[in-house]
Parts: structure tokens; sequence; C-alpha cells
């Protein structure tokens, strides 16, 4: 068992918000054919991370290791800290703005959801 067994009901938690696919559905970060990630999937992966104490990103290897992370959240690979550096360099004024408006609009989600 993980000493993040916590993250087990927030991963269910957020998996109800469904994150990715509104990332997906809002950001316009390209991203090449062959790329292991999209956009979403290095917004989404630090969480868990964060959540367990990461405070860098090259922590993130963290939750990456961790195998029971990795099956709740559905990962097969990992990227290393700088492929998140690599990729959040990509993102524009408008991905910034993009990702506002899906932060904002999972923010109303769960505010409704628990009134």
């Amino acid at each position: 068992m993980t000493g993040n067994a916590g993250l087990v009901h927030f991963g269910r938690f957020i998996d109800k918000l469904k994150p990715h696919e509104r990332l997906n559905s809002h950001l316009s970060v390209t991203r090449a054919s062959n790329a292991d990630y999209l956009a979403a999937d290095v917004v989404v992966m630090p969480v868990p991370g964060v959540l367990a104490g990461a405070k860098h990103m090259s922590h993130m290897a963290i939750s990456g290791m961790d195998s029971a992370i990795r099956k709740i959240s559905g990962w097969k690979i990992f990227p290393v800290g700088s492929a998140f550096s690599r990729i959040f360099k990509l993102f524009t004024h408008q991905n910034r703005n993009e990702l506002s408006e899906v932060e904002d609009l999972i923010r109303k989600l769960v505010w409704k959801n628990h009134h």
C-alpha cells in the first residue's frame, strides 16, 4: 500500500470532473503527432504529486514511481521533470486564458454539486 492512499478518494473525485476531456476540448496547445503526452496530461499529472507533498517539478518523479498512484491515475508512462517544463514552455497567453476557463468551469461544477 502506498503512503499516499488518501489520494485514491481524491482521484475518484477528480475523475468525475473529467479534467482531461475538458482540457482537451479547450486547450489549443499543439503537440507533435508522436508526442507521448498531451497538454492536458501535463496539467493534470502534477496534481497528485502536489497533494502528496511535491514542492518542485523534479519531485514529480515520486508520483510517477508510485505504483498505486500510477494505477489509480491510469498512467502507463510518466514524464521526467524536464518534460513538464518543456511542454509548459509551449503555453501562450491564449493557452493560459484557456486554462483559466477550464478552471472556472470545473470550479462551478464542484460548487454546483456541493450546494
